[in-house]
């Protein structure tokens, strides 16, 4: 094992500090050592999110559900006199798409209401239809109606999917968005955390060109890696940059960092104290971004990836090939 040692940030929502060292570990195994690789861990400044479950917002659609089917179906025939009316309707029933999933009472009370209400029209005297089939006919000339009822039971079933989603994601999205929050207010102190972490394993590293440091950062770790190299008072000398899932390039765009140039519609240069720099990025990370577009001297590097994997794929760069291969192109060759 020789060169420069290779310092790694990781990103959000990371609260634990062996879950980090495993993945620098596993990083480790798969570049065959050939890399003095040290974690960098500053989670614990991170976002609290405690609470975070009691501002999410409830239901608007709050109480009683029907269990399955038939208990729904019952609930629409309760609405409904006509004994050929409910023969027909709990003939149809289990052929509906979605009526007869939907859980939430008060729709499928206005599925029979909507139903009565046709029947009900069609004999103005008072007189009860027996012709065979003329239930179905009159369902079929209220299907606006019904349109409706679909409709709310649709919007139902998707503000429950999103109020579910929301609660039972909120740690996660407190600890995201907060990390990102904490960071923008409390960005000095987790810098410093890294810069601490830097000259206790290494003393003297990364103060000069002659002792620059490669760094791989995650995610927000990218951030803080890029917000160190770039740092107008005693920047941390980077000879080789690897990023993933990183946000610096969109932060920078909207509010320009202070030791590099704004974009006015060409690449920037970046300072001399950002060595060689590669960004990976993935079609299915909403939190990665391209750089190259951007600043000068920089790579993008997709990502592969398979349409079996997770939708949200924030952190597959880990166990990547491409990873150690683009550490391995960053941290060998001179910028």
């Amino acid at each position: 094992m020789a060169g420069r040692p290779v310092f790694v940030v990781h990103g959000i929502s990371n609260r634990d500090p062996s879950v980090l060292e495993e993945r620098v570990a596993a990083l480790r195994e798969a570049a065959l050592g050939r890399w003095d690789l040290h974690p960098t861990f500053w989670g614990d400044l991170g976002a609290a999110h405690l609470g975070v479950d009691l501002v999410m917002p409830p239901s608007a659609r709050g109480g009683p559900v029907v269990r399955d089917s038939a208990e729904g179906l019952a609930v629409v025939l309760e609405a409904v006199d006509d004994q050929e009316a409910r023969e027909a309707i709990a003939e149809g029933w289990e052929e509906t798409r979605w009526l007869s999933r939907t859980e939430d009472p008060a729709v499928l009370a206005e599925v029979g209401a909507v139903l009565a209400a046709a029947v009900a029209a069609s004999s103005p005297d008072g007189y009860v239809v027996r012709e065979p089939g003329r239930i179905r006919r009159l369902i079929g000339e209220r299907l606006p109606e019904l349109d409706r009822v679909a409709g709310a039971a649709i919007g139902s079933a998707g503000e429950r999917f999103y109020t579910w989603f929301r609660t039972r994601h909120a740690e996660y999205v407190a600890k995201t968005l907060g990390d990102i929050l904490v960071y923008q207010r409390h960005g000095e102190q987790i810098r410093a955390r890294i810069r601490s972490q830097i000259e206790a394993a290494v003393p003297g590293a990364g103060r000069s060109p002659e002792t620059a440091v490669h760094l791989v950062g995650h995610s927000l770790g990218a951030v803080i890696a890029l917000d160190l190299a770039t740092a107008v008072d005693e920047p941390v000398w980077v000879s080789g940059l690897v990023t993933f899932g990183c946000q610096w390039p969109l932060i920078h765009v909207v509010d320009p960092r202070a030791g590099v140039e704004a974009y006015q519609g060409s690449p920037v240069s970046l300072p001399p104290t950002v060595g060689r720099w590669t960004n990976l990025w993935h079609p299915l990370d909403p939190l990665g971004f391209v750089a190259g577009r951007i600043f000068s001297g920089v790579e993008d590097i997709r990502v592969d990836y398979l349409f079996s994997e997770e939708l949200y794929a924030h952190s597959v760069y880990w166990t990547r090939p491409e990873l150690v291969a683009a550490m391995s192109q960053t941290f060998t060759r001179r910028p």
